[in-house]
């Protein structure tokens, strides 16, 4: 048994060794560069949408399209708390055969005029309104850029070998659907903070993004009406169950009406007791002897004794370094690959002068995770599965799904939590059947629907279900969001 002393160590070498999600050193680590020629400024929109101005707040938020393969977007900052200066960045994606609908909101240089008569194309125009849903993006970590999932799992565009350039990614979630990306919670990513203002628990953040997203509406009115759908990965598993609540809570009270029809949690980290037998797994896909197995289990069993104390995540720190040491793995996120995975594509990309030029955020420094990571330690091995339950007895539609090749948040320690959730149709789900997941008459998963619960497991994807299986992801939230599966 390790004394104290070595346990820490231990665990902090694993912490500088490993992991993109849950740990942070091979999260991009912005070299310093110049990003005074040519970078532009930090737009920050909320006063312009406070004062009605949500015209000139648009134009001004479009980016440059000619940087982007042509593709309409839109980003900028909200400010979500005023004392300390947070502001959420956010890039914004119309649905794919929208365009012709942002047309007058081309900024050319040198144009602010604003003219009260002019309004948001698709007011004038019934017949062309975009009714399609409206999805939110979210990172884990925590202190995970939301630029990671949109640069190398369902946005828009992929970095090309030479990190310079782009290409178009024909699974992209904007070729169906309104997407968004933020990067959350404040001091993630290009998102900013003073130093007082990190979130120090999840419903600090939920509060944030329900702001942010207030905001948005306020900047696309004529989107606020369409059906809302929230997703994301990870660590992620914490955060949306807390803004669906948080939404949820707000509707009841506030004049401004979030539509929010659903939550997809991708290898979610929502209820961390019940997630914690890295071991059996580990062991029965036979990448652990019966040594690495009982070592595992020690841990395991160390951090659900003391997950309600600071030194409950190194005990889950030390059963990860653990199967680490045992295996020769450095890759926690899909078992098929021993190697650590890269997960700095699109830093020299976003880096470029012109580049940040055209997405707004000027000389904004790209945060590392840790700051954000420290702060919301205290919160790590806490649950959000009690917002889940709630919302479930509401009758919200949430899908949970899983790739079967993912360590990190495997999916035999996510249908524990699941199995163990209280809520009404828990007896449905614990009897319901399991049916499978086509994709072009080809089996790409299963899933078992029990009343508005899915759960999902996708075949041959690890953690990034989208980078994995890309056609099966979008399959998936299509079959979601159209209430099909």
């Amino acid at each position: 048994m390790f004394r104290l002393f070595e346990l820490f160590t231990f665990c902090f070498n694993i912490f500088l060794c490993q992991s993109q999600l849950f740990l942070t050193s091979n999260l991009p680590r912005w070299k310093s560069v110049d990003r005074s020629a040519g970078s532009g400024e930090r737009l920050i929109l909320t006063e312009l949408i406070e004062s009605g101005e949500d015209y000139l707040a648009r134009k001004r938020a479009r980016v440059d399209e000619k940087y982007f393969l042509d593709v309409v977007s839109y980003s900028g900052y909200f400010t979500v708390d005023d004392e300390h200066q947070s502001n959420l960045f956010f890039w914004f994606f119309p649905a794919e055969g929208t365009e012709h609908l942002y047309q007058e909101d081309v900024q050319e240089d040198g144009d602010d005029d604003y003219n009260e008569d002019v309004r948001f194309h698709q007011a004038d125009n019934d017949e062309s309104d975009d009714n399609r849903p409206v999805v939110l993006w979210l990172q884990g970590g925590p202190g995970s850029s939301s630029l990671f999932g949109l640069f190398t799992e369902n946005g828009p565009f992929f970095i090309n070998d030479d990190r310079i350039s782009i290409r178009k990614n024909p699974y992209s979630w904007h070729t169906k659907y309104n997407l968004i990306f933020i990067d959350n919670p404040v001091g993630t990513g290009f998102s900013f903070t003073d130093p007082n203002g990190y979130c120090e628990n999840i419903t600090q953040v939920a509060k944030h993004l329900y702001s942010g997203l207030g905001q948005f509406f306020q900047l696309f009115p004529t989107l606020a009406l369409n059906p809302f759908y929230i997703t994301g990965e990870s660590f992620a598993g914490k955060y949306i169950p807390a803004i669906g609540y948080e939404i949820y809570e707000r509707n009841k009270i506030e004049d401004f009406q979030i539509n929010l029809q659903g939550l997809a949690l991708g290898n979610a980290l929502s209820d961390p007791y019940n997630m914690l037998n890295y071991g059996d797994f580990a062991y029965q896909t036979g990448l652990v002897d019966e040594i690495g197995w009982r070592s595992m289990k020690i841990f395991e069993h160390l951090a659900k004794l003391y997950i309600n104390e600071p030194i409950g995540k190194i005990y889950w720190d030390a059963q990860l370094g653990a199967f680490i040491e045992a295996s020769n793995y450095s890759n926690v996120y899909n078992i098929l690959e021993p190697q650590a995975l890269v997960f700095d594509s699109f830093v020299k990309f976003m880096n470029q002068p012109h580049i940040r030029r055209a997405v707004h955020v000027g000389n904004q420094e790209f945060a590392h995770p840790h700051i954000v990571y420290f702060n919301l330690l205290t919160d790590f091995m806490t649950t959000a599965i009690h917002w889940t339950e709630k919302l479930l007895n509401e009758g919200l539609r949430i899908m949970y799904y899983s790739g079967n090749m993912d360590l990190i948040v495997a999916y035999p320690l996510s249908e524990e939590a699941y199995h163990r959730m209280k809520w009404d149709g828990a007896d449905v789900y614990r009897t319901a059947k399991r049916n499978a997941f086509y994709v072009n008459d080809t089996l790409k998963g299963y899933v078992k629907k029990a009343n508005n619960f899915y759960d999902v497991v996708i075949l041959n994807a690890g953690h990034m279900v989208p980078t994995d299986a890309p056609a099966a992801a979008l399959a998936l939230l299509d079959g979601f969001i159209q209430n099909t599966l």
